[in-house]
């Protein structure tokens, strides 16, 4: 699901899929066309991001991106909210944000059971290990899990070692063709 809002979080434009993908949702809201989140934390954090990306500078690259892990105690893993920057025409004022949401609840999962009880791996690497299966990053692993790079690097090596894989890439082969579910 993908939105575009303006500065003020009001709803400018939709894909098709966000209506039914909202009825799923506890963690947000759209209501009289604008974003808002049910935690306040959240909102904050929200409000924030949307501020930097429609009123702040470029980056060095020149565009502006934030990635917004929304944790919460009902999900086990958090919505992800990729936020862009939205440029309408040279030196014209940008104020409009394009907000892609990342469900990886509503992702097909990859069978942590089958890791944990197979391979030896333990609930936390099989968790990293999952996320790695689903195309994130190790630094995004990070964000979602709120661990450390340091821990993240342990447990790849530690799956990679179970695995009897050496690279990542052969870790991502392997877990892709385990059965999900």
């Amino acid at each position: 699901p993908a939105l575009i809002v303006d500065s003020t979080a009001h709803v400018r434009a939709s894909n098709p899929s966000v209506p039914r993908w909202l009825e799923n949702q506890k963690a947000l809201d759209v209501s009289q066309g604008r974003v808002s989140w049910r935690n306040a934390r959240h909102q904050l954090a929200f409000s924030a991001a949307l501020k930097e990306l429609t009123e702040g500078p470029d980056d060095v690259m020149g565009h502006q991106r934030k990635r917004l892990p929304m944790p919460s105690p009902e999900r086990a893993l958090p919505l992800i909210i990729d936020c862009h920057r939205l440029r309408t025409a040279e030196k014209a004022p940008v104020n409009h944000a394009l907000l892609v949401m990342h469900d990886l609840q509503d992702a097909p999962p990859i069978n942590l059971r089958l890791l944990v009880e197979s391979f030896g791996l333990t609930r936390a690497e099989a968790r990293v290990a999952g996320l790695l299966a689903e195309g994130e990053s190790p630094a995004d692993i990070g964000l979602i899990l709120d661990l450390a790079m340091g821990t993240i690097r342990t447990h790849l090596r530690m799956i990679a070692s179970k695995l009897g894989a050496t690279r990542q890439s052969e870790v991502v082969r392997l877990l892709t063709r385990l059965p999900q579910g």
